[in-house]
């Protein structure tokens, strides 16, 4: 989950103190600056004539008109790259020329050039800020204020783009003139100048430079936290999400943690104001992100209680998986702000993931009182959906589908209801069951020849689910019948055998042929798991059940869940063994998800039952483990990355055999916990194109 932080009303979003307003921006345009508007237009606009329904304008503020770059004019037409023709001209003594180029190599991370600038900076001596001057008076206001017009223009319905009328490569004049305050001992003009220029060109890694000169006498005192916190923002708001999968992107982020930390440190010797506020609060979010959780955790339970600090509370305590934390914190935000909305839509995500679906429709609805015509809809789609799962009917669908027309909150959740494992029980697919749906037709249709001396053999080319087997020889059982079964092959890696070190093990085979390894269950818990896998299936809604019974039983209650798996209940009437035995399957293993402490995760009994059934023998029973652990992973970012973590490592291990039950787990347990891995996304590419391919 992550906060959506829409601009309305400043709620829901972190103070930004340089967004402040810019003088002259509404004097209105004479007739001349109108057309050099429009010629500003045909300039920055490649293709102006095109409609795609995005407002475009260009901007340039105040009242002097973009000057003309005299070294521009020079040197514009020299031949070669930028670094070669630098070093050519400094060996010559045209410092002007070198350094004009130099600028334009504009890399701040390429330590060669670094080095050529250094040299060029001793070269030129006391005229080295002469020789890049700073001309442009309205550059940052423009800047600014583009970003200001596109950050309050854009909205759901209305998307404006906003091109500012500045020199397209002043910013490196800028930084380079930074660069030599700072190497001339002019520490704080220099940091100064730069974390302006950071603030209006936040992609270009400028804060590699800053973690250079943090050491350097005085950088502290030139060091504005402001505007520090502002630029970290920036980056922050480019990444969604409480945890960033991507390395780049982490790494990306953590730029930032040195100054943000020193910012945090200096601040916090000081009465708590709001620039210590908008520190603290940006120097948790990039340690959420980047993965320091506890001390995301640590410095937010620290701040003192504002709406935006119980916020960030919430979020970090969400991380951990104290959701009931989380809960807290974002409640006592809401004393701040009563009528919130972002926060109530969070809450109610958070009571939805925990199978709470009361609570989490109270807060939607409340939501939707509050701000009926909310651009982005997520109230009302969770409203239709909860209604949904609460109790299915054909108008509570149809209310959600009309949602998804428009909306793409209600698009993901009418997804969810359609798909294996999240909306409705997979179908097994083995040819064993297959034959044993065939036999089952005819046999209703009085069409089945039956052997005469009652034993059903079969063969298969390879090993398939134990759990298969089981349905197979169930059904023939309740006929009077045994069964046989030859199997020609066996894949690799061996479905019989565990792929990693397990610590339960359900089942073990005697050459082809599997039996239980773990003693019938309780028959009072077996039927209480009845009871849930007769449940109209929708996931959340059979985790709300199992969440319960699982909190009721206690870890006590393992090893007969473990055994209901391999013993299930006795098959109602109206199902099939395969539906019934994997419907009892992923009750066991949501309320084996549900065993103890909620909170507690490394060294639980629940974590190693489940991870022992994905890494166990090849079987239907991991592919309900998988999806338990995805509903664990949508309350808690640790298990979200060991979840993404787990399904690379299956799939990087080979499937096993032919009908392969964990990949459709997998595949739909992510979509389900919406957040996973670069790599884990080919994957799940991958085996949409192959099932598109055979479909056809």
């Amino acid at each position: 989950m992550f906060r959506r932080f829409f601009p309305r009303k400043d709620k829901g979003r972190a103070p930004d103190p340089q967004h402040t307003d810019q003088p002259g921006l509404a004097r209105p345009l004479d007739p001349a600056e109108a057309e050099e508007a429009r010629q500003n237009l045909a300039k920055y606009l490649p293709h102006p004539e095109g409609d795609d329904g995005v407002h475009r304008m260009a901007l340039r503020t105040g009242e002097q008109k973009l000057p003309d770059d005299p070294d521009e004019l020079a040197y514009a037409g020299d031949q070669g790259e930028h670094a070669e023709l630098a070093r050519e001209a400094l060996q010559a003594g045209d410092l002007r020329r070198s350094i004009y180029h130099l600028a334009l190599v504009g890399d701040p991370e390429h330590k060669e050039w670094l080095a050529l600038l250094d040299q060029w900076i001793v070269a030129a001596g006391p005229r080295a800020l002469e020789l890049v001057p700073l001309y442009d008076k309205e550059y940052f206001t423009t800047l600014q204020a583009s970003q200001r017009l596109m950050q309050t223009g854009n909205t759901p319905g209305h998307r404006m783009e906003v091109i500012p009328v500045v020199g397209k490569n002043y910013h490196t004049k800028v930084a380079v003139h930074a660069y030599i305050l700072v190497a001339q001992g002019r520490i704080k003009e220099g940091v100064q100048l730069l974390l302006q220029l950071m603030q209006v060109k936040p992609e270009i890694p400028y804060i590699t430079w800053l973690t250079r000169w943090q050491n350097r006498q005085d950088f502290i005192d030139a060091l504005d936290p402001t505007k520090v916190a502002a630029i970290a923002m920036q980056s922050i708001r480019k990444y969604p999400g409480n945890y960033l999968f991507s390395q780049e992107a982490r790494e990306d982020l953590s730029r930032y943690l040195p100054l943000l930390r020193t910012s945090y440190l200096m601040l916090a010797q000081q009465p708590a104001d709001e620039r210590f506020l908008t520190t603290a609060f940006a120097y948790a979010a990039v340690l959420r992100k980047t993965g320091a959780f506890e001390e995301a955790a640590g410095v937010a339970r620290t701040l003192p209680a504002s709406y935006q600090t119980r916020v960030s509370l919430a979020m970090a305590e969400e991380t951990l998986g104290n959701l009931e934390a989380s809960i807290a914190a974002y409640r006592e935000a809401l004393t701040f702000d009563p009528n919130d909305v972002a926060v109530r839509n969070d809450l109610g995500t958070l009571y939805l993931i925990q199978g709470k679906l009361d609570e989490a429709l109270a807060l939607y609805e409340e939501s939707a009182r509050l701000d009926p015509t909310d651009p982005y809809q997520q109230a009302h789609a969770h409203i239709a959906y909860l209604r949904y799962l609460q109790a299915p009917s054909s108008e509570q669908l149809l209310d959600l589908q009309k949602l998804a027309r428009s909306q793409e909150t209600a698009r993901k959740l009418l997804y969810l209801l359609q798909v294996p494992y999240a909306g409705k029980l997979p179908e097994p697919g083995e040819a064993l069951i297959n034959l044993m749906r065939t036999i089952k037709t005819k046999r209703a249709a009085g069409e089945a020849r039956m052997p005469a001396d009652g034993k059903v053999k079969a063969g298969l080319s390879s090993l398939e689910a134990p759990s298969a087997h089981l349905a197979a020889r169930r059904m023939l059982d309740s006929w009077g019948f045994s069964f046989e079964l030859a199997v020609s092959d066996v894949y690799i890696p061996d479905p019989r055998l565990p792929l990693r070190p397990v610590e339960y093990q359900i089942w073990r085979y005697h050459e082809y042929d599997p039996e239980p390894a773990v003693p019938a269950p309780d028959p009072a818990i077996a039927e209480q798991i009845s009871e849930v896998a007769q449940t109209p299936y929708i996931l959340l809604r059979w985790y709300a059940q199992a969440h319960t019974l699982g909190q009721r039983l206690g870890e006590a209650a393992l090893r007969d869940l473990l055994g209901a798996m391999v013993h299930p209940p006795t098959t109602p009437a109206s199902w099939d063994e395969w539906d019934w035995i994997t419907a009892v399957q992923i009750a066991s293993a949501l309320t084996i998800a549900s065993l103890g402490d909620d909170t507690a995760w490394e060294g639980s009994r629940r974590k190693a039952a489940l991870t022992s059934l994905i890494y166990g023998p090849t079987d239907w029973s991991g592919a309900a483990a998988l999806i338990a652990l995805a509903v664990l992973a949508g309350q808690n970012t640790r298990i979200t990355i060991e979840f993404d973590h787990i399904c690379r490592d299956l799939w990087s291990l080979g499937r096993g055999t032919a009908v392969w039950p964990h990949e459709q787990a997998m595949v739909f347990g992510l979509l389900f916990v919406n957040h996973y891995s670069k790599e884990a996304r080919k994957y799940i590419q991958e085996y949409f194109e192959r099932m598109q391919k055979e479909s056809q």
